[in-house]
């Protein structure tokens, strides 16, 4: 078990001023993996039609085979009422099983997310009446949780009525009917005022996060006054049953907006147990950062980066960064169908006869016979356990900067700061707006031409290019810049690369070795010992002449 893991699951989580910490008092980052697709599945993700943000600007309902509602009719089309009406207990526990959550923590993981649906654990029927049945599937995987010491942080990804008003809050619409309807809204707190009676005295659950990425399209800004309320009401409301938990909470807008979080308004009064959770940052540098971390010193609370997703390269940089402040991420999503293109630690295939199913949903075409179509989801249901899927090989090692692993030397560390992880004397900052204020010469790579601006580029119709990929570190004398890798094993080695127009001398220092001097002109490096050791840092620095740095990399 890695460094990350071993010896850090002991007690009730909470909050410790800007740390999150055990009942040991030792701190706890967390970093893990989201279980999409688990009890609130998005049809782009689970061999469905492609991801499609409706209700951004108006009124309109979900497509077919969508979210966990339009999915499930499908089915019911296509296979039966009885066949879909015990579908999801059969995928839920297909889908996240032991040998999934022991190959986590293998890898070094500490933490897992769970988005869970409302209306799984909480008949949509009058009266009040929970579903054994998905209560007791929790409780298996918080069993299995214990067993291999992962926090689980239970996600309210679809409270009763949908909170975000996109498709995977899987409401009725894309309408967050829970700010609008007092019985949606009084049917979410009874449901968390549930889960506190039967959680109230596990451990293994790291938080409740009350409402996954609320109040989400720009049209619905006006309810963010109910969002507070709500949060105020149903902590409250908990508070009388549990007093142990943390409580995971975010702002509107995708998670992305931290206005709600003031010094003058305490969410938790009396307990001061929770932390603001953000979502999605796909620009590595500390200026993305820097909002989320002066709302966590203003209301003395744990920041943490709950739902992210990007390139490889890209969270190794940024999670550093995040790690180095106190705050642990986790990634949307663990498991995937083999045709989604995201990042993910394991895909699983397809039935073979998928395309019949999704000619019907997303084509208009002929319906396969009942027989016909639950013999392809009882497929569907055996292809995506652990055993039949492919892990991704690599993904692990740039989450936690493992070798093998190669980031931008743009990357470089980003603390404890300027004069320690890095040091330069650029007078201008540079054209590309890329870890301004570092004083650091970020230069394009030779020949690249700068991006368009990102809003001129969407209204010609293209994506905003990810510019930071296409820059490096001209390295002179004096200019220095260090890197970490953890858990360094033996035979673990450097390895540098350099642009055309480089000729110059790098000395590399590793605290405990004798400095390594390379020259390096276009190319590769010849490699450089690292020692064994849970967290090493390398310093690089111009002894001579002039480098155009663009990868540092870790192999084993």
């Amino acid at each position: 078990m890695s460094e990350f893991t071993r010896d850090r699951v002991k007690g009730f989580l909470h909050a410790d001023g800007r740390r999150m910490v055990n009942g040991d008092g030792e701190e706890v980052i967390l970093r893990g993996w989201g279980m999409g697709n688990w009890s609130n599945p998005e049809g782009w993700m689970v061999g469905g039609t492609p991801l499609f943000m409706v209700g951004l600007d108006s009124h309109k309902l979900p497509r077919r085979y969508e979210h966990g509602r339009s999915i499930e009719q499908c089915i019911r089309e296509l296979c039966g009422s009885e066949y879909a009406k015990n579908y999801w207990s059969r995928w839920t526990r297909a889908f996240l099983a032991e040998e999934d959550i022991a190959y986590m923590a293998e890898q070094g993981m500490n933490s897992i997310r769970l988005p869970m649906s409302a209306r799984l654990f909480l008949d949509e029927e009058p009266g009040i009446h929970f579903n054994e049945d998905s209560f007791a599937m929790l409780d298996e995987v918080l069993d299995l949780c214990e067993k291999y010491r992962l926090y689980a942080i239970l996600d309210m990804h679809a409270a009763v009525g949908g909170q975000s008003g996109l498709l995977c809050d899987d409401g009725l619409d894309n309408i967050p009917r829970m700010f609008l309807e007092e019985e949606s809204r009084e049917r979410t707190m009874l449901l968390w005022e549930e889960f506190a009676r039967r959680y109230k005295d596990r451990w293994i659950v790291g938080a409740y996060e009350l409402l996954n990425e609320p109040i989400s399209p720009p049209r619905f800004t006006h309810l963010v006054p109910e969002l507070i309320r709500f949060y105020d009401e149903v902590i409250a409301r908990i508070r009388k049953i549990d007093k142990n938990h943390m409580f995971s909470l975010e702002g509107h807008r995708f998670s992305s907006r931290v206005d709600i979080f003031t010094g003058d308004h305490e969410f938790d009064p009396g307990y001061h147990n929770w932390h603001i959770h953000t979502h999605y940052v796909h620009d590595p540098q500390m200026k993305s950062l820097e909002p989320m971390l002066q709302k966590s010193e203003e209301c003395n609370v744990p920041l943490w980066s709950g739902e992210n997703n990007d390139t490889n390269e890209g969270m190794a940089v940024f999670y550093e960064m995040l790690t180095t402040n106190h705050s642990g991420f986790n990634i949307w999503s663990y498991k995937i169908a083999e045709n989604c293109q995201v990042t993910h630690a394991v895909t699983y295939p397809l039935p073979k006869d998928w395309d019949k199913v999704y000619g019907y949903i997303a084509e208009g075409g002929p319906r396969p016979s009942y027989e016909e179509s639950q013999r392809i989801f009882d497929e569907m249901l055996e292809n995506v356990k652990f055993c039949h899927c492919t892990k991704d090989e690599e993904v692990h090692h740039y989450l936690l900067r493992r070798a093998p692993f190669a980031i931008p030397a743009t990357g470089y560390d980003a603390m404890p700061g300027r004069g320690i992880s890095f040091g330069g004397s650029q007078s201008r900052e540079n054209i590309f707006g890329y870890r301004l204020g570092d004083g650091m010469p970020i230069v394009g790579d030779p020949g690249y031409v700068p991006a368009e601006d990102a809003h001129f580029a969407m209204m010609s119709g293209k994506q905003p290019e990810r510019e930071w990929e296409h820059l490096c570190l001209r390295v002179t004398p004096g200019v220095f810049a260090s890197y970490t890798v953890h858990e360094v094993q033996p035979g673990t080695t450097g390895k540098l690369t350099a642009l055309s127009g480089s000729d110059g001398v790098i000395r590399v220092s590793i605290p405990g070795m004798e400095d390594v001097r390379l020259t390096l002109k276009e190319g590769e490096s010849e490699p450089f010992p690292i020692p064994e050791g849970e967290k090493v840092t390398v310093r690089l620095e111009c002894v001579s002449g002039s480098v155009l740095l663009k990868t540092v990399a870790f192999v084993r």
